[in-house]
């Protein structure tokens, strides 16, 4: 899969805080938390064309985070 997905630009993203993947019933979710929403954007170039080429139609949903603590206890609003 990482190789339909774009190799390691995909997964070589600096400005992505953190990434979660999980079955469910419906499939698979990932979640993950981005520095910006700029930072998204310019990964979307990155990732839009890579779910296309992996034959995914599924748009992603979107939501803002209200907080995030990373793993060394620093939180971001």
């Amino acid at each position: 899969m990482r190789q339909k997905l774009g190799g390691n630009a995909i997964h070589e993203q600096p400005a992505r805080l953190s990434h979660v993947c999980f079955r469910t019933d419906a499939g698979i979710t990932v979640v993950d938390v981005w520095a910006s929403e700029e930072a998204f954007a310019a990964f979307g170039a990155i990732l839009g064309p890579a779910v296309t080429k992996a034959g995914l139609t599924t748009p992603p949903v979107i939501y803002p985070v209200q907080g995030f603590m990373a793993a060394d206890g620093v939180r971001n609003p």
